[in-house]
């Protein structure tokens, strides 16, 4: 990717259940953009998952569009 292809990191945390990273993985190819590195883990002791995805926007999608677009996701984890 050039210098100029805006780059994001998503982090969250939200109770663990089964299609997380699916879910997150198929916002970000609706949205054009990248997965670079990502990391994810569960802690069984509180039953929390969490995530963390370096991403680009392929398409120069800024922040803000991201963000809220991604408001309904954040709503159902």
């Amino acid at each position: 990717m050039s210098d100029n292809v805006p780059q994001f990191l998503l982090t969250l945390a939200c109770p663990d259940r089964m299609g997380i990273v699916a879910e997150v993985s198929r916002f970000l190819v609706v949205h054009y953009c990248n997965i670079v590195e990502s990391a994810q883990f569960e802690d069984p002791v509180s039953q929390r998952f969490f995530l963390r995805t370096a991403f680009c926007s392929t398409q120069g999608a800024t922040l803000s569009v991201l963000g809220e677009s991604f408001e309904e996701i954040g709503f159902e984890y």
